[in-house]
């Protein structure tokens, strides 16, 4: 008999399964595995779309998924995937070294889109012949999208990407600093403003993130203010440190205009009233500073050009002077590179290569009379200069040594992707006691080249007197100089124990309190906005208990832990005096001759000066050009392609931010690379263009 307690009402248990509301019978029902295949339409309930090849099907909950069975069994895109899942394969991985992958059609489809953007290929890529071709035979399986699903992928792709930065800087409150530039597309006479934000994340990685890249109608001050205005509006920043715009008057008004109309909140948005906030490119104003030098090519250079002009112009001159290299050398056209005139960096590349081959030159003057001939010719009715002389190549060579301080100082001024504000004052001494010393040179030709280009580097900078204060800030911030290299500067200059030397380091050091005593109040308010103790700032009595002797010892100790507090913020206060007394850094040499990293050594010290460790942040992230090292040799504005031009303003900026993103994401090297490495592939393939040469000519003989 059973247990009637156990079970009071049978017959109610029995109706309560039979609800179909109930949630036992949800909890049983079974979805159908087919379901991981298709999926409804949004707008159509009734109908689903195949996951591998797109087909339309009916999918009524009355018909049951038997259609849908049938469907996986003829679909060639879900059979191929089937078979692929099973068929792992090993992969490179980027780290090195070899890892099992299984093919994916969502992971090819994002890579095809990250593809597309990073090699600035047009959307109409995947639907040519070629490439169609090449994944049939490479990956069958892969259903190619078309040019417009595509671009949608890469509109996803960069909406993701964008909410995941955005949230970084909502997340940290992060301080950035901003550098613009103007972009131009010529063939629609459209002019672009970027902006890129700049900033030190909490682990102490140097970022460079492209925020805004759209059309600007107009280069006047108020226009670009207004634009910049709008781009930390849209993205959320509430904190700028410093702005690093060209040298000209419209960027000193934009800067203005920012700072009297973005809408910040609170004292934390700009450092003491954005007094510091303009930085001038650096490296646009050294380029202005050669250019002037360079005005007047001397003759020694224009008979060298010609020299190189000669050697390239045809395969059988250019044979001519390849017989006459020595055993130990060899060339290539690219690596005996013709300059072009408005660019002296270019100018600088070709003389420090052509030196390189002196004697094949002299050699060829001696042996090859066609190129004796050639420098008797007249081109527009005067002959041409040349060949070059002994003297030539020695004034040349002066010129060579002379220029590659300043093309050194350009590399460093507009690195990519490493910290360039710790380094520009020293550069800056650097350039003034060169020109300095070359202005006394006994030789003329140095002499005219030299004079302009001081009075030039007078105007915009002229040691520190107009120099933005914040270069000389972050020097002090790097631990190998701290202020005494800063004060070595101001007394080769000024003159030890001179009035303006002891003035500058006084404004120094007064600046560098005002800076610390800033970021002491940010610290003290973000700790106290954290604890729960006072609130709006009034003073709490102590409570003192009724029990014996426990009250006592409490108000006591509470007490004392108030006093203890107390001292703890008197002796931030030597945080700095701490770090200026300490001896300067000295790097030791490692093993694989790596440079000097200035962020690892603050990431170790920051639990040391906390305080200063937040100014570094900051002080070390801003860039001392708004140009990336291979555009800043250029004369003219940086220039966007024929075909991102032909699109829509909000798709060039889709692919500009994205193609940024996904480098900086991946840390690619310095865009400067060395001439060794920009040479090593056109030298390779003049060889191999030998080697297949000499295949043709032995199997003809043979």
């Amino acid at each position: 008999m059973a247990d009637s307690s156990q079970d009071p009402n049978p017959g109610e248990k029995r109706n309560a399964t039979d609800d179909p509301s109930s949630t036992a019978k949800k909890q049983n029902v079974q979805r159908s595995d087919v379901w991981d295949h298709f999926t409804k339409l949004k707008n159509d309930p009734v109908k689903c779309g195949c996951n591998y090849c797109g087909a339309i099907l009916g999918c009524k909950p009355s018909s049951g998924t038997s259609t849908l069975r049938n469907h996986n069994k003829i679909c060639k895109a879900y059979l191929n995937f089937k078979q692929s899942e099973t068929q792992k394969k090993l992969a490179r991985k980027e780290s090195g070294g070899l890892d099992v992958v299984k093919y994916c059609p969502i992971a090819c489809r994002s890579a095809l889109a990250k593809m597309i953007v990073l090699d600035e290929l047009p959307f109409v890529f995947v639907e040519k012949v070629r490439f169609s071709n090449f994944c049939k035979a490479a990956i069958p399986q892969f259903t190619i999208p078309s040019r417009r699903t595509i671009a949608r992928d890469i509109v996803e792709l960069y909406y993701r990407e964008k909410a995941m930065l955005m949230s970084f800087f909502s997340a940290y409150k992060q301080r950035v600093c901003l550098a613009t530039d103007i972009w131009t597309a010529p063939t629609t006479s459209v002019s672009y403003m970027v902006v890129t934000a700049h900033f030190i994340d909490p682990n102490w990685c140097l970022h460079r993130k492209v925020i805004s890249f759209k059309p600007i109608s107009n280069h006047r001050g108020e226009t670009i203010g207004n634009q910049l205005v709008s781009c930390l509006d849209e993205w959320g920043i509430q904190k700028v440190f410093t702005v690093t715009v060209d040298y000209a008057s419209a960027n000193d008004s934009g800067i203005k205009h920012l700072k009297e109309n973005v809408n910040f909140s609170g004292d934390e948005s700009l450092i003491l009233g954005g007094e510091y906030m303009h930085v001038r490119c650096a490296a646009h104003i050294l380029n202005l500073i050669v250019r002037d030098g360079l005005a007047k090519i001397n003759k020694s250079v224009v008979a060298i050009r010609n020299a190189v002009k000669y050697v390239r112009s045809s395969d059988k001159r250019f044979k001519s002077f390849h017989m006459r290299l020595g055993l130990d050398k060899k060339v290539s056209r690219c690596s005996l590179p013709l300059d072009c005139t408005t660019r002296w960096n270019s100018t600088y590349l070709m003389l420090d290569r052509a030196l390189t081959y002196r004697s094949t030159f002299d050699k060829l003057g001696f042996e090859d009379r066609p190129y004796d001939t050639y420098f008797q010719e007249e081109e527009n009715g005067v002959k041409i200069l040349g060949p070059p002389t002994s003297v030539d190549w020695d004034d040349v060579t002066r010129l060579v040594g002379f220029l590659e301080g300043f093309y050194q100082s350009t590399l460093v001024f507009s690195a990519y992707s490493k910290v360039t504000s710790n380094t520009c004052y020293d550069e800056i001494c650097t350039i003034e006691a060169h020109l300095t010393a070359m202005k006394k040179s006994q030789d003329k030709d140095v002499q005219s080249m030299v004079t302009p280009m001081k009075e030039k580097f007078d105007k915009y900078w002229d040691g520190v007197k107009k120099i933005n204060k914040m270069l000389i800030i972050a020097s002090v911030l790097d631990p190998r100089c701290k202020m005494e290299f800063v004060t070595s500067c101001f007394e080769d200059k000024y003159g030890k124990g001179s009035t303006t030397t002891e003035t500058l380091k006084k404004e120094v050091l007064d600046l560098l309190d005002k800076l610390f005593d800033t970021y002491s109040g940010f610290r003290t308010k973000k700790m106290d906005g954290s604890s729960s103790s006072s609130q709006d700032g009034s003073v709490v009595e102590p409570v003192v208990s009724c029990e014996i002797g426990r009250g006592f010892r409490n108000t006591k100790f509470s007490r004392y832990s108030q006093m203890q507090s107390q001292k703890k913020n008197d002796d931030v206060a030597n945080e700095l005096t701490i770090y200026l007394l300490e001896n300067v850094e000295v790097p030791q040499p490692n093993p694989l001759g790596l440079p000097y990293d200035i962020l690892s050594w603050w990431k170790t010290n920051s639990t040391k000066f906390p305080i200063l460790a937040e100014l570094a942040r900051d002080v070390l992230a801003f860039p001392v050009s708004n140009v990336s090292s291979e555009s800043v040799f250029s004369t003219g504005d940086r220039i966007l392609d024929p075909y991102r031009s032909s699109l829509t303003p909000f798709m060039v900026e889709t692919l500009i931010l994205m193609q940024n993103w996904l480098k900086t994401s991946s840390y690619y090297s310095d865009a400067c690379v060395d001439i060794g490495k920009m040479l090593e592939e056109p030298e390779y393939m003049e060889s191999l263009h030998e080697e297949i040469n000499r295949q043709l000519e032995e199997a003809n003989r043979g």
